[in-house]
């Protein structure tokens, strides 16, 4: 997956006017939602630290979670993931206690998933 990334130029770096740790790209799927699809866990949640440590840096959640697209793709990978992905979806259940972020993914839904498919959280 992080060479598939590469070629679609989807770290900071290589593209200016998209960052890896946005739900939102003009032109497809999120970084975090081609990891999901990818079902590949690693990337995942490398991703989802480096979501982490921008929110600690900046000191609260950055302005692209707060969108109503960017809350959309959210609901809509976390719904895939649960979905489609149980790795990716224990990962999530796995962190939601020390990851502010993976808190707000599942926030008001924590009762949907928590005990559906997978053992329930508390």
């Amino acid at each position: 997956i992080l060479d598939a990334a590469r070629q679609q130029k989807l770290f900071e770096d290589q593209n200016e006017d998209w960052k890896t740790t946005t739900f939102e790209h003009p032109r497809g799927r999120s970084a975090l939602r081609l990891a999901c699809e990818a079902d590949h866990s690693k990337c995942f949640q490398h991703l989802l630290e480096a979501m982490e440590e921008e929110k600690k840096s900046a000191g609260g959640f950055p302005d692209y979670w707060k969108s109503k697209k960017s809350k959309e793709n959210q609901q809509a990978l976390v719904d895939y993931a649960f979905e489609q992905r149980p790795s990716i979806a224990s990962l999530l259940l796995e962190h939601y206690h020390d990851m502010a972020v993976v808190r707000e993914l599942l926030k008001g839904r924590e009762t949907r998933w928590s005990c559906g498919k997978l053992s329930c959280l508390w």
